[in-house]
């Protein structure tokens, strides 16, 4: 510990030593004098660069930590700026693709040239509605009797109007295709978990079982050649399967031909 220059006994010593060292000089006693002037010397020197003293474990100790604490802080602040900056990054990657994805759905698609979806909800029963009123001559020169029914009216759809007249124009030409004349077409249109469900089936017929299976096939008009390109239901599945929902059908000689669509409620991404 570093003594004060104002110690008592430090002073006292020093001035004795200062006082009996010109009493010998006084006395002729130059050897004495000497001696008693070194040690006043020493005692000012050992004052002037007392000793530092020697660092304890625990405070090195603690300045190691400190240090570490500072690089792991640095550290962490790098981290966090470049996580930060991956997040920002990945964000706008993510805007930007659902921005193109919006855009693209807009468009139309080579194999359906009709816009995908619709910026405001399409109401189902009420498209369902406004289609069969406005569409008789579908049934009326085939005899088909179409008996509808929606048990959700609140039902709706992001699927462009556009797109959905092109599904029911293509289902109900296979439907009519494979129904006896006259016959009955019926028009379901209901709820499956987060999905609206639109049932479409006839009565006593369907395409055989080999036939059942290519029957979403591009270009395939199957036994029954009434009318048709083969590209109807290959387009309704295009369709439903780029807005997010799925399609299937099924159907027996004696149970007639159903086919089941699927439509998502939300907005696809």
């Amino acid at each position: 510990m570093n003594k004060p220059i104002d110690n008592p006994f430090f002073l006292t010593l020093n001035s004795m030593l200062f006082i009996i060292g010109i009493g010998f000089l006084a006395a002729n006693h130059p050897l004495v004098c000497a001696v008693c002037f070194l040690f006043t010397s020493l005692l000012l020197i050992w004052h002037a660069n007392p000793e530092q003293p020697a660092a304890s474990p625990d405070d090195m100790l603690l300045d190691e930590t400190d240090s570490l604490h500072i690089e792991l802080s640095l550290k962490v602040q790098e981290l966090t700026d470049s996580v930060k900056l991956l997040s920002d990054e990945n964000k706008q990657l993510i805007d930007e693709r659902e921005k193109y994805m919006k855009e693209l759905q807009k468009q139309t698609h080579p194999f359906y040239p009709c816009p995908l979806t619709s910026s405001l909800p399409v109401n189902l029963n009420a498209f369902f509605t406004d289609y069969l009123n406005n569409h008789p001559e579908l049934f009326t020169l085939h005899k088909i009797h179409a008996d509808y029914d929606c048990s959700v009216p609140d039902a709706d759809t992001y699927l462009s109007s556009a797109a959905l007249t092109l599904i029911c124009s293509n289902v109900f030409d296979n439907i009519i295709k494979f129904s006896p004349c006259p016959a009955t077409v019926y028009i379901r249109i209901t709820a499956d978990g987060d999905d609206s469900l639109i049932i479409f089936k006839n009565e006593g017929t369907a395409p055989e079982e080999q036939e059942m299976n290519r029957l979403f096939d591009l270009n395939y008009q199957g036994s029954n050649r009434k009318a048709g390109t083969g590209l109807g239901l290959a387009q309704v599945k295009a369709v439903i399967e780029d807005f997010g929902g799925h399609v299937r059908a099924k159907g027996t000689k004696s149970a007639g031909f159903t086919l089941y669509i699927y439509l998502p409620r939300q907005q696809p991404s």
